[in-house]
């Protein structure tokens, strides 16, 4: 299925912290290609639309970046659920942490750059010339 021309199986997108005041201590960690659409899912589980995106961030591998917050915070996990036993301010300084290390490393990744022998070189002709 597409969406906003990607579709679910397509590696990028976000990984979000959401809350309910009806549990102040627990947060939902999750991942979505689109943020607008995932929260609109949650309010139609709630009468009072009161779910909250506490924290979101976008990643080129949204489901590693998923796994790695799950896996800092798997002493907190409720079962075997997305839910969390923790404060948000905490979940949230996680995903910051996560977010800062991927770009870093996504940075050094793209500076690399790769020379290749002249020959392989093809050198692009430019009108007029």
């Amino acid at each position: 299925m597409a969406i906003a021309g990607r579709r679910r199986t397509d590696p990028q997108g976000f990984v979000y912290i959401v809350t309910n005041p009806a549990w102040p201590s627990h947060c939902k960690i999750g991942k979505a290609l689109v943020m607008k659409d995932r929260i609109k899912v949650y309010q139609t589980g709630s009468p009072y639309r009161d779910y909250r995106v506490v924290a979101h961030a976008y990643f080129a591998d949204r489901k590693q970046a998923e796994a790695e917050l799950h896996q800092e915070l798997k002493g907190h996990r409720i079962g075997k659920t997305e839910w969390f036993f923790i404060h948000p301010e905490d979940a949230c300084a996680m995903l910051r942490r996560i977010s800062r290390r991927k770009r870093k490393h996504e940075r050094k990744r793209s500076r690399r750059v790769v020379k290749r022998p002249e020959e392989q070189v093809r050198h692009r002709r430019t009108p007029g010339c």
